[in-house]
């Protein structure tokens, strides 16, 4: 599946890894730090068939579902080297973007079915540091589905649409969106 980041309004190739000292290399979602509107999901490499790293980044990966407890249904991903070509597409959502009081950056569905596999999340909010201002998330998306991209600050900054079809993945400005499938939302809200 091919990787994608978007942060700060652009859809970018590739989502960017870094060193963890007991972890190995892992992609790090979220804040981590004090308060409790932080909390930081480290996503590690399977240690057997990792992901090809380039320049820092993973730009093909698979998601491996490790179940830890069967009795209370906990478990975590990892990413590792694709065997064979998939539709999908893995996409790394920031939000975070310029603080602004009692915003919130976030997502939400508009189409289809995309997978949230990982959600971390931070607060830039010196003073409270008790709910979180912005997420950060790993989603799985296929032909077919659309999130709404909320970044942190958004009465000042715009909205966007993450769009995956069958020529790839595509971020627009939700009012875009919004005129290109206009029949497609009415149906879908009435």
């Amino acid at each position: 599946m091919k990787c994608f980041t978007w942060e700060y309004g652009q859809l970018t190739t590739g989502i960017q890894v870094e060193r963890d000292g007991s972890l190995g290399i892992i992609v790090s979602l979220g804040q981590d730090g004090r308060g409790a509107g932080n909390y930081q999901e480290k996503v590690e490499l399977l240690r057997k068939n990792p992901p090809e790293i380039k320049e820092g980044a993973i730009f093909d990966a698979h998601p491996v579902k490790i179940t830890a407890n069967l009795e209370q249904d906990r478990y975590f991903y990892m990413l590792a080297k694709p065997t064979e070509p998939d539709p999908r597409f893995i996409v790394r959502i920031l939000t975070r973007w310029v603080y602004a009081y009692r915003t919130h950056g976030k997502w939400r569905t508009i189409k289809g079915n995309p997978e949230d596999l990982v959600v971390g999340c931070g607060t830039d909010d010196i003073v409270i540091r008790q709910n979180p201002t912005w997420y950060d998330g790993i989603v799985l998306f296929s032909p077919g589905d659309a999130v709404r991209v909320k970044p942190e600050g958004a009465h000042e900054n715009e909205k966007y649409a993450l769009v995956c079809d069958e020529d790839g993945m595509h971020d627009l400005f939700f009012g875009e969106y919004k005129n290109k499938f206009a029949t497609v939302i009415k149906e879908e809200f009435i």
